[in-house]
């Protein structure tokens, strides 16, 4: 027989030299083999492990699981709650793995047989009671802590002072350190009005930390904790912050007024300047949002060409805030959280300012015409009742299978099978399931209510649509009628509408009216970026981008007359829409040098824009 050894410790302290506890393990673990008069083939350490992590640890998943799977190698350990504390029911997949494979688990206490009923029992329990026994250090340790931050002591790691500042927990006294320099000169510079960028560059501190820096109480004297962790037993390690109550934060003054890092009165003309600039980016934010007042209702529809047909997933949002950034409509495949999942759909961004009349014409013209109504119509007719024939025989077949599977049960508890106990529960699964077939099968023979042709001609009267509106009722009506509006490049290319009844029923239309960005708008934009966001145009570089060549090899090509140019061009800049990129695509492929050899292949893949 051989036995592999698994010696764990929860921290790296107790894994380093000074350490005693893997040494113990493993000194137990070497008694175990000899008692057992097994072989040791090796001991796996597992460090800054839970006990009820060992299942997904590294360690466990590359260098137990595969050993255990030879049926002669057996485990080794000082003590079960080494390898389980089973604070949540995922950490019991670590006993599910050895009575898989069939491993014993042998420890000075005895041998752990998880193939026989009275070694699942034992060894169950003792998981349970070492889960409760690590919930209970939990909680002492929490409830510790808690009492030294009250009496304002640093309870973490040194390193996660604040800057500038230092604790020594033999004394239990605070002081500073030489970045208490640097951090005086920022709460200096920021009196004054120092941008943070400014700040950073004057001290050497990253920008990005230099708010959350001026924010912390520690240099107004104070030590507050205005959060805790969310009290969760698993995965301890990686708890998240909740904020606490009001009456449960921490505010102790650590350092007297006299020796704090910088004057009260300092601390406070700073955060009456970072509160006063936070109140102006959200007036700021508020006065602009309502510039996006289609955002989540338009949707791109180049969508189908890169991911398939996935409908309504590439959304466009209104973003961008302030004079330097305008606000725009922007497709969420250009985003950091969504690029991940969505390949880029060529959409342009398009300003607010250009699309919303766009968008405004478009809606008056549907609504206060009889396109919409004849959609409506159309769309009540051809939502008749779905063919049941088919659905009717697959229940009726599963139906079937349902009575097999009763009349096997009733056979298997009349012979003693199982008794009367299990046998209830199971009938109470299958005439579960009966039920859910028989409601399927009314809902699909039951005739979808529609809108009469009364409700629609009645509520034509009401829906029309005013570009007068504020914003908020544009978004009111958007969010009731239309389920989407799809947006190209170059054109409105299609709209869906709902349409109410009486009776509270609903029937989707399908408006495919398309109307360029120029029509709607009346005139030709000024501009670049103007132009460009309104025809779906792009500059030079990008439409080179899309043919998969250098800007100045496109600019060469154009200067030579071997593409040639017939678009819109605003000052001395190109504006390349859709056509123009593709004409240009037709004139390189068929373009050879003097020697006869294509410069552009025609099988050369364009680069998405």
């Amino acid at each position: 027989m051989k036995l592999l050894g698994i010696a764990r410790v929860s921290t790296e302290e107790q894994a380093g030299d000074n350490g005693a506890g893997l040494n113990r393990q493993h000194d137990a673990i070497q008694r175990v083999a000899q008692a057992n008069d097994a072989k040791l083939v090796g001991i796996v350490n597992i460090v800054d492990v839970s006990g009820s992590d060992v299942g997904t640890s590294k360690e466990w998943l590359t260098q137990v699981l595969p050993l255990i799977a030879d049926p002669d190698v057996h485990l080794a350990i000082d003590a079960l709650d080494r390898l389980i504390r089973a604070s949540n029911f995922a950490a019991f997949g670590v006993l599910a793995a050895c009575q898989h494979t069939g491993t014993r688990i042998y420890t000075p206490a005895g041998t752990h047989d998880l193939a026989r009923p009275d070694g699942v029992l034992v060894s169950g329990l003792l998981a349970l009671i070492g889960g409760k026994e690590k919930a209970e250090i939990v909680r002492r340790s929490q409830a510790g802590k808690e009492a030294k931050r009250q009496r304002g002591q640093w309870v973490q790691s040194v390193d996660f002072l604040p800057r500038g500042i230092a604790y020594d927990r033999k004394t239990q006294t605070w002081s500073y350190t030489a970045a208490s320099d640097g951090v005086r000169e920022m709460f200096r510079l920021a009196a004054e009005g120092a941008t943070q960028a400014e700040i950073g560059r004057r001290t050497g501190v990253p920008s990005q930390t230099i708010r959350a820096l001026l924010q912390n109480p520690i240099y107004d004297g104070r030590l507050v904790f205005a959060s805790r962790s969310s009290g969760r037993i698993a995965n301890s390690k990686h708890q998240k912050k909740v904020a606490r109550l009001a009456d449960q934060v921490i505010d102790v003054r650590v350092f007297q007024e006299a020796d704090q890092l910088v004057p009260h009165e300092l601390w406070r003309s700073v955060h009456e300047r970072l509160r006063a600039a936070e109140t102006a980016h959200r007036r700021t934010r508020e006065a602009t949002a309502p510039s996006s007042w289609a955002s989540s209702f338009l949707f791109s529809w180049h969508e189908s060409d890169v991911d398939g047909a996935a409908p309504r997933r590439h959304i466009i949002y209104g973003c961008g805030t302030g004079p330097r950034n305008a606000p725009r409509y922007t497709c969420r495949c250009k985003h950091g959280d969504a690029s991940d999942e969505l390949r880029r759909c060529g959409l342009v961004g398009f300003r607010c300012d250009v699309v919303n009349p766009c968008l405004d014409r478009y809606l008056t013209d549907l609504t206060h015409s009889d396109w919409l109504v004849a959609a409506a119509f159309e769309a009540v007719k051809q939502a008749k009742a779905p063919d049941t024939a088919a659905m009717g025989e697959r229940t009726a077949r599963a139906l079937a299978a349902l009575d097999r599977r009763e009349k096997r049960l009733l056979d298997l508890y009349e012979h003693d099978g199982i008794d009367l106990h299990e046998h209830t529960a199971r009938r109470e699964v299958i005439k579960t399931e009966r039920a859910v077939l028989q409601q399927a099968l009314a809902n699909a023979i039951a005739v979808p209510v529609v809108p009469s042709e009364r409700a629609i001609r009645a509520q034509a009267q009401t829906w029309h649509w005013n570009a007068d509106w504020p914003p908020e009722q544009k978004r009111k009506w958007l969010a009731k009628y239309v389920e989407a509006i799809y947006i190209a490049n170059h054109a409105v290319v299609q709209a869906r509408f709902r349409v109410y009844g009486d009776d509270g029923s609903v029937v989707t239309c399908t408006l495919d009216r398309p109307a360029r960005w120029e029509q709607l708008l009346g005139h030709a934009p000024t501009g670049i970026k103007r132009t460009a966001g309104a025809l779906g145009a792009v500059l030079t570089s990008t439409a080179a981008t899309s043919l998969g060549v250098s800007g100045d090899m496109l600019r060469w090509h154009l200067s030579r007359g071997v593409v040639t140019f017939a678009g819109a061009v605003s000052g001395n800049k190109r504006l390349w829409t859709p056509q123009d990129i593709d004409r240009a695509r037709q004139e390189l492929t068929a373009h050879r040098d003097p020697h006869g050899h294509r410069r552009w292949p025609a099988d050369n893949q364009p680069k998405p824009a």
